[in-house]
């Protein structure tokens, strides 16, 4: 599916629920990715977040189950709670430096195929079940900024082999 040129904001639950969803492009053009956009769009295995994007909502691809790969342009400073929570496929993240804030709790709850991610250094927190279930994840490099790690952060992560510091 092709969102039109234009189009800025994508809106809470614009899409949510849209099961046979399969692949989505969105224009340069877009700023906002709405709470829950996006959520329960099961088989979505292809999505573009755009270069000037700025905000992610809370659960914006929540059970985006055949979602593998996120590619999160560095325009994006904002990303809400769970917004990548219970994708099944997904294997790796990457969020860039420019992201400020990120959701108090469950980032990437429950992804259990996770096995790489990245963190920006300016994070404080990781937050309440940020990565609560992803029993592939192996290791974790805590970024520099962190002094707080919320309950359940890790919980579940039978995989986990180590943790440190950079």
């Amino acid at each position: 599916y092709f969102i039109p040129d234009g189009v800025e904001t994508i809106g809470d639950y614009a899409f949510a629920d849209c099961w046979s969803l399969k692949s989505v492009r969105m224009p340069d053009s877009v700023r906002t990715i709405g709470s829950e956009a996006f959520n329960a769009c099961f088989d979505l295995a292809e999505i573009n977040i755009p270069q000037g994007t700025v905000s992610i909502g809370e659960y914006a691809f929540r059970f985006c189950n055949d979602l593998e790969v996120i590619q999160i342009p560095d325009s994006v400073e904002t990303i809400g709670s769970g917004a990548f929570s219970d994708c099944e496929s997904l294997t790796s993240i990457e969020i860039p430096e420019s992201v400020t804030t990120i959701g108090s709790s469950n980032l990437v709850y429950e992804c259990d195929h996770l096995t790489d991610v990245k963190m920006p250094d300016c994070m404080t927190e990781i937050g309440n079940g940020m990565f609560f279930g992803c029993s592939s994840l192996t290791h974790y490099e805590i970024p520099d900024g962190v002094t707080s790690i919320g309950e359940e952060a890790f919980e579940y992560c039978n995989g986990l082999k180590s943790i440190k510091r950079p």
